[in-house]
């Protein structure tokens, strides 16, 4: 779709639960566009290249501060688009601890 829009840039900038929340919308709006634009039938180098575009500079600098296991059954390719969401997610959505008293 030539005419697509680009999503916005995510804002990584306040509180961790402001971020958050602005993730797990950039992470749609993302999921959308991924589909739209046809980029889920595009090699992993231009997915990954393309989620860091769109993701903003602030955002895309700690992509650089990722470890991918290169070893063992659980090798982690850094140009898998789903890996790249699940650091993310890790970082900008970190399971909640609940203390039951």
């Amino acid at each position: 779709m030539e005419n697509l829009k680009e999503i916005e840039a995510l804002n990584i900038q306040g509180e961790q639960a402001e971020v958050s929340h602005r993730w797990l919308r950039w992470q749609k709006s993302f999921r959308r566009y991924y589909i739209a634009s046809g980029l889920n039938k595009k090699g992993k180098e231009v997915q990954s290249n393309t989620f860091l575009h769109l993701i903003g500079e602030d955002a895309a600098d700690i992509y650089e501060t990722f470890t991918f296991k290169q070893e063992g059954d659980e090798k982690e390719d850094k140009d898998d688009i789903d890996t790249i969401i699940a650091k993310y997610e890790s970082l900008f959505n970190p399971q909640k601890r609940i203390t039951y008293l």
